[in-house]
């Protein structure tokens, strides 16, 4: 019996032993991939039909972030708001040259801060509003008419520009100022019941108002350390009303210079969205309407189940730079998106559209994406896709 314990407590050691080298090695392939993850890595740039900003390893995500869905009304705001704050980066800060982050200057804090009223506030942007506790909610839906709430959102964005060998160091930052086109109201009432309402804004006030509020931010990001010598650019967003399927739009830009805290003069922005079809297609773009209507009346003859066609044009200085077009259809078998994709695509290359746009077109069931048609400024042949 004794000698049993020995011999297990024997193999116990060894198998104990064993493990204590492989524990070591652990602790290795940690400090190894932490000595990784401490060295700046800059990201591939990749070819896109838009030209995009090379990404910086490892990312840093903004502290504000998540902020954005609280104070933009719809997803396309969102994603116009970052991607054309982007675009408007481009010709003071060179993609070739700069590289992207996520905004690192202010917090979430301080944002939320900012969008506040001045009541609310001692920082906040948007003008007080004199509530009382008296006041029926009519009272105080129309104390917020009278004085509408402008500012819905700061977004930053820090470019970064190489130092030397693996360093980098902030070399510009662009905000973008979102602008209410539509101040939707909310108010409780005594039993506690949510009532709403709205008031639409004047464009020549949302900028007049967007411009004295982006005064204010240069002059506080300027304040901050470190941003003395870097150049600040802001853009001014207009939104869009909830309701749309089109999103907002920039209006306004400005760049603070290096050293100045104040803005010297702003230049005017000619973006839109157009829908189609819509009588603001017609009354915009006479020829391309004509086109999408042709367009919309073949897909009819070939395929007359389908959901509904709509497209959505970006025009800048008045001249059409990309159209998406969505094609929601019902299907019911691969081998008819296979060959409804084809057709689209023959349409496509038939010269349908001009050959100096962008074009995409995503054709989709109630099952999610089935194909994507993308067609490129100059090329012949689209690229096309079939999801599996």
């Amino acid at each position: 019996m004794i000698n049993r314990r020995i011999f297990i407590f024997v193999i116990l050691m060894i198998v104990l032993s064993g493990c204590i080298p492989s524990f070591e090695s652990e602790e290795e392939k940690i400090e190894e991939i932490k000595e990784e993850e401490d060295q700046l890595i800059i990201l591939p740039n990749i070819k896109t039909a838009e030209e995009y900003y090379q990404t910086v390893l490892p990312y840093e995500h903004s502290e504000a972030r998540g902020l954005i869905l609280y104070g933009l009304n719809s997803r396309l705001d969102i994603d116009e708001l970052e991607i054309g704050l982007m675009r408007l980066a481009q010709d003071t800060f060179s993609p070739e040259k700069y590289f992207f982050q996520e905004g690192q200057l202010l917090s979430g804090n301080v944002v939320n801060n900012w969008l506040k009223r001045k009541d609310a506030h001692e920082l906040g942007l948007n003008p007080a509003v004199n509530i009382l506790p008296e006041d029926t909610w009519q009272e105080k839906i129309n104390k917020n008419k009278e004085k509408p709430s402008y500012l819905s959102y700061i977004l930053e964005h820090n470019y970064l520009v190489k130092k030397e060998e693996g360093v980098v160091e902030l070399g510009g930052v662009v905000l973008g100022v979102s602008l209410n086109s539509i101040f939707y109201i909310d108010v409780y009432d005594d039993a506690r019941l949510k009532h709403f309402d709205h008031v639409v804004l004047n464009d020549e006030e949302i900028e007049k108002q967007g411009k004295i509020i982006a005064g204010k931010i240069a002059q506080r990001v300027r304040s901050m350390p470190n941003m003395v010598d870097v150049p600040i650019i802001i853009g001014l967003f207009k939104e869009a009303p909830k309701s749309s399927v089109i999103p907002g739009s920039f209006i306004a830009m400005t760049v603070v210079e290096p050293g100045k805290s104040s803005i010297a003069s702003w230049k005017a922005i000619n973006e839109k969205y157009v829908l189609f079809p819509s009588s603001d297609a017609a009354k915009t773009d006479t020829t391309m309407s004509n086109q999408f209507e042709q367009f919309k009346e073949k897909i009819d003859e070939f395929f007359p189940n389908y959901v509904g066609i709509i497209g959505k044009g970006f025009y800048k200085d008045d001249n059409l730079q990309r159209l998406v077009i969505d094609i929601p259809i019902q299907f019911y078998g691969k081998t008819e998106i296979i060959s409804f994709t084809q057709f689209v695509t023959a349409l496509m290359m038939n010269g349908t559209f001009p050959n100096d746009i962008l074009i995409e077109v995503n054709i989709s069931s109630l099952q999610g994406a089935e194909s994507l048609i993308v067609v490129k400024p100059g090329e012949k042949d689209p690229l096309v896709h079939i999801y599996r």
